[in-house]
């Protein structure tokens, strides 16, 4: 038709648009009322976020740079989505964290989010491309999400790896974990604490058995430590004295909150690392969280010797400076890399540490399975609550 015809009919459109504003959804039940109410709110959501201008670093939208696939993790906050470039068809991880959801969280889960975002910028534009720390390459932020481009590691955790091994020795103990004290130390020069150094957030590049491309990943809980101490705030003290990390990974000073955080608390927690790698457990345990604590601010581990027949006296006294209660009598990053275990350690095979890792490796992802059926439940609660609100709202 003619351009006259288009007008005339697009304005009798919106005429009809503007009198029909107000629909009546009939639904034979009150299930399919929720399920209408809950695809109602979803999709003025979507239609939102579509019209809302994007925040963004470069030109466009994530979706229209990046192939979304398959998700490979789920957080708190967020999922990890492998994804796809266009143009250079290279593998990436997509970082996708709901910021409706953090606002329901409160500000406690806001402040974490917006920490983790300033920590990878830190890293980003400070550290740049390091080979053993995962590298973030962009930063996408609209209304609704923030998606953080960052590098796909497709090769497993650190237990997964090792479980793979054909042949497992304390040499590989030791090249893994001079890479990672090789990583804290690019941190720490950068003013940044992991605090949750544990074997989930020690990632390898490929799948590549041979290879030791091992990388550190999730900041999630890591810390900006503040150069004037003296003259810092009230808000980045009590962040500084919160306990934050795994329990079995937390460092003692951690838990007492007397001093400060400092980087030697990465040190103990690759110091737990170290010694499960070794033979298989972890140092500290207990029936619960309240009981692994306690042992830790005692220190109280010991060396069984059956289970540390094999393996060196070098690599036991690295694990004892490591796990040191006493601050002052633990080592440093850059002390530990100097220890002479790393250019001695032996090429004698650890079979039955290996054994002891499969089981405790299988029984960690039964809890990490058992987690996310929980938190799934409580979502679809909460959602269940959301949509009899909205419904309460609407009848009055």
């Amino acid at each position: 038709e003619d351009e006259k015809t288009e007008d005339r009919g697009s304005s009798l459109f919106e005429g009809r648009r503007c009198q029909c504003s107000t629909w009546q959804l009939v639904a034979s039940s009150r299930v399919q009322r929720e399920d209408w109410i809950r695809s109602l709110i979803t999709s003025v959501r979507l239609i939102e976020r579509v019209e809302e201008p994007a925040k963004l670093r470069g030109l466009g939208s994530v979706f229209d740079h990046f192939k979304v696939g398959k998700i490979l993790g789920r957080g708190r906050f967020g999922v990890v989505r492998e994804c796809t470039h266009f143009k250079s068809h290279e593998k990436f991880a997509l970082k996708i964290i709901n910021k409706t959801k953090n606002a329901t969280g409160g500000k406690a889960a806001m402040r974490t989010v917006r920490n983790e975002l300033k920590v990878l910028r830190r890293i980003r534009f400070m550290i740049k491309r390091h080979p053993y720390i995962c590298s973030t390459f962009e930063f996408y932020e609209d209304r609704f999400i923030t998606v953080i481009v960052m590098e796909f590691l497709g090769g497993g955790d650190l237990f997964d790896r090792i479980v793979k091994l054909g042949k497992y020795t304390e040499r590989d103990t030791s090249i893994v974990i001079r890479r990672l004290l090789e990583a804290l130390r690019a941190l720490h020069k950068a003013g940044i604490v992991h605090r949750d150094m544990k074997p989930e957030n020690v990632l390898f590049a490929t799948t590549n058995r041979d290879a030791h491309d091992v990388k550190i990943a999730d900041f999630g809980c890591a810390l900006i430590q503040s150069r004037r101490r003296k003259k810092s705030s009230y808000s980045t003290m009590t962040s500084e004295r919160n306990i934050v990390g795994t329990p079995g990974y937390i460092a003692p000073e951690v838990l007492t909150a007397t001093p400060r955080y400092s980087s030697k608390c990465d040190v103990w927690a690759c110091g737990v690392i170290l010694y499960i790698m070794l033979v298989g457990y972890p140092p500290i345990h207990g029936r619960n969280e309240w009981e692994v604590f306690s042992r830790t601010r005692k220190g109280a581990f010991k060396f069984y010797e059956q289970d540390w027949v094999g393996i060196s006296s070098k690599a036991r006294k690295l694990v004892q400076r490591m796990l040191q209660v006493d601050l002052k009598k633990r080592c440093s990053v850059q002390q530990a890399l100097k220890d002479s275990w790393f250019s001695t350690s032996s090429e004698t095979e650890l079979p039955l540490t290996q054994i002891r890792l499969e089981s405790l490796n299988r029984k960690m992802k039964e809890k990490e399975v058992d987690a996310e059926e929980s938190s799934s439940k409580d979502e679809e609660n909460k959602e269940e609550k959301d949509v009899t609100l909205t419904n309460t709202s609407s009848t009055t």
